[in-house]
């Protein structure tokens, strides 16, 4: 009989945290579920601290990948493995509060959605705070513009139905190419005309610290921009202005990142200033 929820989490060199991100698993008041845990060749001992403990835990499932195969891949690789009716992607760093399952899956009871999102908390080494993007509870359809504007769904605080999670591949595969994938997955969820259900509570605990590829602003900026490209003709007719406007701001934010000392985008700002004419 196949598990409820699959929670997938892709893992490479996170021996640091991946321990209490697996309690925060385990701590679930829903209980059934599989977790599948990916590791892209990890180096720092994260293979073996996994072996060890699926002796102590049956619903975990982890598998070793025979070479690195990147971000995206590993993403990929997990997700495939999902056998649950509805699937998350988790961080090996991130958090989910006690009832993160329970209240997710009483809002698909609840709602006429294929996926539910939550709000979370930021943890630093010395603080946590709330994340400074607000939305009402409630359901969300054909809301490419919200997307573009706020970005306010986390990957790794979004629960999926699988069979509408596989309706979203694009060649073959959930997640694209760039390292703003998960963005991409959720532009394409917007324009899919199905609705998403945002629980308005802290269900998830995003942890920062220097590792985190959302501190590399640039590269993040040339990739969300690139990533939004592929979906221009779409977003164009879904939210024209927002996504006009969507532009202009990663223009802007290149040439503030300059300011601040990084070098300057050209190519991407060519890019962009052609796509808007």
């Amino acid at each position: 009989m196949s598990p409820k929820v699959s929670i997938c989490i892709p893992v490479y060199n996170g021996r640091k945290f991946i321990d209490e991100t697996i309690h925060s698993v385990r701590a679930q008041t829903e209980t059934d579920f599989e977790l599948l845990v990916q590791d892209n060749c990890s180096t720092d001992g994260t293979w073996d601290y996994l072996e060890d403990f699926r002796l102590r835990e049956p619903r975990l499932r982890p598998e070793r990948n025979s070479r690195n195969l990147g971000m995206a891949g590993n993403w990929n690789a997990v997700i495939e493995r999902a056998q649950g009716d509805y699937v998350l992607l988790l961080s090996a760093d991130d958090l989910l509060e006690p009832t993160f399952l329970e209240e997710c899956l009483n809002a698909f009871k609840a709602h006429s959605c294929k996926v539910v999102s939550t709000d979370l908390r930021f943890l630093f080494e010395d603080h946590s705070r709330r994340r400074r993007v607000r939305l009402r509870e409630g359901l969300y359809r054909n809301h490419a513009a919200t997307v573009l504007l706020k970005n306010p769904f986390s990957i790794n605080f979004t629960l999926f139905e699988r069979d509408f999670l596989n309706s979203m591949r694009r060649f073959g595969k959930v997640f694209g190419p760039y390292l703003t994938c998960d963005y991409g997955l959720h532009l394409r969820v917007a324009m899919s005309g199905e609705a998403v259900y945002y629980i308005n509570r802290l269900l998830g605990i995003y942890r920062f610290h220097g590792d985190n590829l959302s501190r590399q602003a640039r590269r993040m900026n040339r990739q969300a921009a690139l990533t939004v490209l592929i979906y221009r003709d779409q977003l164009l007719r879904a939210c024209g202005g927002t996504f006009r406007f969507t532009l202009i701001r990663f223009m802007v934010r290149a040439v503030v990142q300059t300011l601040r000392g990084q070098k300057l985008d050209r190519r991407l700002i060519g890019l962009l200033a052609r796509r808007l004419t």
